[in-house]
């Protein structure tokens, strides 16, 4: 996945149904050191910034989203 790509939520979340589209707005790469309960360092997660398909009138703001939760449609 990557900036420009069309994509479905695949979780619904407050707000937001599920099988909403939206597009990747911006990658980032998550700050900080990444260690799990047992000191062994984890693979940090890649957030995705989505801004939502709404209808005329509506407004949205950019929502962040884990790959997880997305679905390349068009890309």
């Amino acid at each position: 996945m990557q900036v420009g790509n069309l994509v479905k939520i695949t979780r619904a979340s407050i707000g937001v149904p599920r099988d909403s589209m939206g597009m990747i707005i911006k990658v980032t790469e998550p700050r900080g050191d990444y260690v799990d309960q047992y000191g062994e360092e984890m693979y940090p997660p890649i957030i995705f910034i989505v801004q939502l398909v709404c209808n005329q009138g509506q407004s949205s703001i950019p929502r962040r989203y884990l790959p997880r939760d997305l679905e390349v449609v068009s890309g």
